[in-house]
């Protein structure tokens, strides 16, 4: 017994061993040094690289628009802002997710917006039934979706609507029209300035989008972090909106004068004209001439 043992030692030098026993020991200090730096990384950057991996789960994730800023004049008048619409999205795929689902869904939408038809939103759902991002209406204001938020949110008397989402955004207005247009200049898609202030400043009136990352916890149950997005800044123009007023007015009775003037003195002349004193005994030799045949 002895001597198996000596010779199965014999396999295993002392060198061997000493390497062994190092190598282990590295492998578990790295380990250590690994399982510490992961606890490092999670206390002083967790949230960090938590957005990392949210950011690439799009399909979990909603962009927050920003408000693009308002111009005002001299006096804090608001020559252009923005307003909050919303689009009405349909999620087909919550909606034929449970049978229930889908009748009451359809009978309030059908009910709190008269421009939806059943049979379409029916259709809708069956020739689309795993597509999530559906716009049935576009840029509504509140007071127009606030019945429907409201149901959707009363979960106790209607705990099947699912699958409807509000979609928020913003719309440029000039509350004055076209008052000093050529000046605060406007916008197209994108928040984009065309022309005036809208575009000398349009970095300074845009924003910065937020997002909204919805994701499945350790305990499968689905959260969201959002981030919220940065508005633009307000100019603060030179214009004073009552004396533009007046101004543009002024200007405007003085173009149609012109105007008027400039047509009178465009009217076409005779083919041939007459000087005064002709037309005069023309006109006396006519009449002589009548006066002559009706004796």
């Amino acid at each position: 017994m002895k001597a198996r043992r000596k010779k199965e030692l014999a396999k295993f030098p002392r060198k061997m061993r000493k390497k062994l026993i190092v190598t282990f020991l590295t492998i578990t200090i790295l380990l250590v040094a690994l399982i510490g730096r992961i606890m490092y990384i999670e206390v002083t950057s967790g949230e960090k690289y938590e957005k990392i991996v949210l950011t690439q789960q799009e399909y979990d994730s909603t962009i927050l628009p920003y408000q693009r800023g308002d111009i005002v004049d001299a006096k804090g008048t608001v020559l252009a802002t923005s307003v909050d619409v919303y689009n009405v999205i349909l999620d087909c795929k919550v909606l034929n997710s449970k049978e229930e689902y889908l009748q009451p869904t359809i009978e309030a939408l059908t009910s709190c917006f008269e421009d939806l038809k059943a049979e379409d939103l029916y259709k809708l759902a069956e020739e689309k039934p795993k597509s999530q991002y559906n716009k049935i209406l576009r840029r509504l204001p509140y007071d127009k979706v606030q019945k429907f938020v409201e149901l959707q949110n009363d979960t106790k008397n209607h705990p099947y609507i699912k699958g409807v989402w509000m979609e928020k955004e913003y719309l440029r207005e000039y509350p004055y029209g076209s008052l000093a247009a050529s000046v605060i200049g406007y916008t197209t898609s994108g928040n984009l300035g065309i022309g005036g202030l809208e575009d000398s400043y349009n970095d300074t009136l845009n924003g910065v989008n937020g997002r909204e990352y919805g994701y499945l916890n350790s305990d499968s149950n689905f959260e969201k972090t959002i981030k919220e997005p940065v508005n633009g800044k307000t100019v603060v123009s030179t214009i004073d909106v009552n004396i533009q007023s007046v101004v543009e007015k002024k200007l405007s009775s003085a173009d149609s004068t012109t105007a008027s003037t400039n047509t009178r003195r465009a009217q076409p002349r005779p083919l041939f004209f007459f000087p005064p004193f002709l037309s005069l005994l023309l006109s006396r030799s006519l009449k002589s001439r009548s006066l002559a045949l009706l004796l």
